[in-house]
């Protein structure tokens, strides 16, 4: 990425085309309005067209947690519980 003078010198030294440096700036602007308006008419809409809370609140209450750590988890305790046993089986 150059900046605007950097792209007016090299249209210059590489094309033998004089343009000013402002104008080279209009045209990026230009541009990359038109690649935001392509990007919003070919890109994935959102999943779901309902406005996003602005506030998520989580709860927690620590009941799954084994009052001596992972360590204190034996598999029998856990055999019938499945997220209990793929942290046995990390373990």
């Amino acid at each position: 990425m150059v900046s605007f003078e950097e792209s007016h010198e090299l249209l210059w030294e590489l094309a033998g085309v004089q343009v000013a440096t402002k104008h080279v700036e209009r045209a990026a602007k230009r541009l990359g309005d038109e690649i935001v308006e392509d990007e919003k008419r070919f890109a994935d809409p959102p999943a779901c067209e309902a406005a996003v809370a602005p506030t998520m609140y989580l709860g927690m209450d620590g009941t799954g947690v084994p009052e001596g750590g992972i360590e204190a988890l034996n598999l029998s305790d856990v055999r019938d519980r499945i997220g209990k046993i793929d942290i046995m089986e990390r373990k």
